[in-house]
C-alpha cells in the first residue's frame, strides 16, 4: 500500500489542489480524445470509422491512457512546464497527437490480425 501512495504523490502531487487540478486535466484529456475518436455525433473524424472499429478503439484508447498515466507521463509534462512554458506546451501538443495516432494504429493491427488468426485457427482444425 505504501508504494501506491508514493506513486500517487509523485504523479498527482502532494496537496489536494494539485491532485484535483491534475485529475481534472487528465479527465479532460481523456474525454477530448474519446470525443475526437469515438463519438460520431460531434466528431468529423469518428464518422470515418465503422462501429466495430470505434468499439475496439474505445478499449484501446482506455488501455493507452492507463499505460501513459502509469508510466509517468504526467511527471514528464510537469517537468517540461517547469523548465519552459513554451516547451511544455509543445510537449503536450506532441503527446496529444501521439495519443490520437497510436490508438488508431493499434486498433488497425488488432482488427487486421485477429480475423487472420481466426482463419488460420479454423484451417488448422
Amino acid at each position: 500500500m505504501d508504494y501506491l501512495l508514493i506513486w500517487l504523490n509523485y504523479n498527482f502531487g502532494t496537496s489536494p489542489s494539485e491532485f484535483l487540478i491534475t485529475f481534472v486535466c487528465v479527465g479532460a484529456f481523456y474525454f477530448t480524445l474519446k470525443t475526437t475518436l469515438v463519438d460520431t455525433e460531434i466528431s468529423y473524424l469518428a464518422v470515418k470509422f465503422s462501429p466495430e472499429f470505434r468499439r475496439t478503439m474505445f478499449w484501446v484508447l482506455i488501455l493507452c491512457c492507463l499505460s501513459v498515466i502509469s508510466q509517468g507521463a504526467i511527471v514528464d509534462v510537469k517537468e517540461e512546464f517547469a523548465r519552459d512554458v513554451a516547451g511544455g506546451i509543445g510537449y503536450l501538443i506532441g503527446a496529444y497527437i501521439a495519443l490520437v495516432i497510436f490508438p488508431i494504429l493499434i486498433t488497425y493491427f488488432i482488427r487486421l490480425f485477429f480475423p487472420l488468426f481466426k482463419w488460420i485457427h479454423n484451417k488448422t482444425q
